[in-house]
């Protein structure tokens, strides 16, 4: 007991010492507005942040190392930064589905096209975008919060929870891992998802833990954008003067943050919107921020064409006929002890702080009502953002039942800790699983001879007509496929039923006449001839193999490609 009573001493005095070096500092770099501790955790948020995007995303030996939880997330990705990097794709098409304007917000990855084409490998061109967007999340979650409950605490602990999901995916895990003296050693080891639903059939759904934002790499940015207007709107500028040019500076971010992801969009639209009713001397300012943001919007329409099937669909992933007890159920499966604790915030909390419950009770609503996109699955990015906020929330209420007074003190704070525990439980065992996962290694230029064949010999506008979907070495060259993975083009809105069926009349066709116009019809430029097909295209191999030219054959990878130009 004396040495571990002389131990704390010992530490008590290193932490005097260092809070005392930190004056110093402070004093001679004149930095005031950050405490020691809030520096410590930034840094920290700074280096999770690239140690997140670095361990599912790397470069090594001329391979591209991809994390096995973001390998089709990544097959989508990379071909649209190709597509830039190696390829001509402006006004920009989708590479997996060419021949019509975009579907999808394209500027992360015209970014990292760019820098790549630049001169950065792509792990870094990917991955400094992905790791600065994450953090500018972490830290915009900590001020936002800091701001609006007047606690760093408060501030910390909205990042904890962002961090580590509160669903109650964690009873899955007890399932498959009964509790033992060796549960934390099989947490510390997992490898797989506790649930993973939709597609393992599981109520939890997969888009609470950090998996979402490595896969989709442009998510985390977006969202501290929108943070961002938020706080500047309802802490910051709340009260300042020249709002007029202020105005133009949100009009701005909005403009910018509608190329990235036009669902961050909406939800700023939505704050703003709520902003502009609250708020009778800042609505001329508002309109006037719109008036000037509005040939950006303009020139988003007439360059991305979204899909417009907005559709009602009750309780997102709930399975139907969904019910009030059915909804109530999914969403305490997938929020967790959230359900509970965010409404009990917005009951202590003032007015002025509860501002924020009106377009949050909507963002929910809205996302629960409608199907926002072809497909149900991406509404999940307005559920994201509600947590983010939510978990504030949450956070200031555990913060203040662990501080209200003197009564029941040990009662309290024990409540407040198996609280905690429960809110981040499910993150540990997810954070777990992405720190074990495995890599799948995608041969790259210059080592992989078909995409340096298809580099040299083609140019970058050229469509390759294409056996195979996934990870094509025509897209690691930033060229478009004719027909890529359909379930990709399916959710951005495209026709892929009328681009299968053209798909298939040309490779199953009988006549050489035909093919070629079909060809040059679609603008296409190469076909390509494996020995591993998708099954169901069944070509007419005797056409391609006798009366078209081949210009390339892969006698190791049995790639073959065929000059339409000079057979057609």
């Amino acid at each position: 007991m004396l040495r571990l009573y002389g131990e704390l001493i010992t530490q008590w005095s290193l932490v005097k010492k260092l809070q005392t070096m930190w004056k110093k500092i402070k004093k001679k770099l004149r930095v005031k507005k950050y405490s020691l501790i809030e520096i410590i955790f930034i840094i920290f948020s700074f280096l999770f942040s690239f140690w997140l995007m670095f361990s599912t995303f790397s470069y090594k030996a001329g391979s591209m190392l991809i994390a096995s939880k973001a390998w089709s997330d990544f097959a989508s990705s990379i071909p649209l930064i190709r597509s830039f990097s190696f390829g001509s794709n402006f006004p920009p098409q989708y590479p997996l589905f060419p021949g019509e304007p975009i579907h999808y917000h394209f500027l992360f990855f015209l970014l990292v096209g760019l820098l790549e084409r630049i001169g950065f490998r792509i792990d870094y061109a990917l991955n400094f975008p992905s790791a600065i967007g994450f953090f500018f999340l972490l830290f915009m979650i900590y001020i936002f919060a800091k701001s609006l409950f007047k606690s760093k605490a408060v501030g910390v602990l909205s990042v904890v929870f962002f961090l580590f999901n509160g669903s109650l995916s964690f009873l899955e895990f007890f399932k498959i891992h009964p509790i033992s003296t060796n549960i934390f050693n099989e947490i510390f080891v997992n490898t797989t998802y506790p649930s993973f639903g939709p597609y393992d059939g599981k109520i939890v759904s997969a888009f609470w833990n950090l998996n979402i934002y490595t896969n989709q790499r442009h998510l985390a940015g977006s969202f501290a954008m929108v943070i961002f207007i938020i706080y500047l709107l309802y802490i910051r500028w709340r009260e300042s003067a020249a709002w007029f040019k202020k105005s133009i500076f949100i009009a701005c971010l909005c403009g910018i943050l509608l190329f990235i992801n036009e669902a961050a969009f909406s939800i700023a639209l939505l704050w703003i919107g709520w902003f502009f009713l609250l708020n009778p001397r800042r609505r001329l300012g508002l309109l006037f921020g719109i008036v000037i943001g509005s040939p950006i919007i303009l020139l988003f329409i007439f360059i991305v064409h979204l899909s417009s099937s907005i559709t009602i669909r009750l309780g997102y992933l709930t399975m139907p006929p969904a019910t009030i007890y059915s909804i109530f159920i999914y969403w305490f499966y997938n929020f967790g002890l959230l359900i509970l604790l965010l409404p009990l915030g917005f009951l202590i909390v003032k007015k002025k702080v509860a501002v924020h419950i009106i377009p949050l009770i909507i963002l929910f609503s809205v996302a629960n009502i409608f199907q926002l996109s072809k497909d149900i699955i991406n509404n999940h990015k307005f559920f994201n953002f509600f947590i983010i906020v939510g978990n504030m929330y949450a956070a200031n209420f555990l913060f203040v039942l662990w501080n209200k007074n003197k009564r029941f003190v040990i009662s309290r704070k024990i409540i407040v800790i198996i609280l905690f525990f429960f809110m981040i439980f499910s993150g540990v065992i997810d954070l777990a699983v992405i720190k074990n996962d495995s890599k799948i290694g995608v041969i790259d230029y210059p080592k992989n001879r078909d995409i340096t064949f298809i580099l040299k010999r083609t140019k970058p506008e050229d469509i390759v007509l294409n056996y195979t979907s996934l990870y094509h070495p025509a897209s690691l060259a930033g060229r478009s496929i004719f027909y890529g993975y359909s379930y990709f083009a399916w959710s951005y809105g495209y026709d892929t039923a009328n681009r299968e069926a053209i798909y298939l009349q040309i490779y199953r066709s009988n006549n050489k006449e035909v093919a070629c116009s079909l060809l040059k019809k679609n603008k296409i430029s190469y076909i390509e001839l494996n020995n591993t097909p998708d099954e169901y295209i069944k070509p007419n191999l005797d056409l391609w193999e006798n009366e078209f030219t081949r210009i390339y054959q892969n006698e190791e990878s049995k790639f073959s490609l065929y000059d339409v130009k000079k057979s057609c």
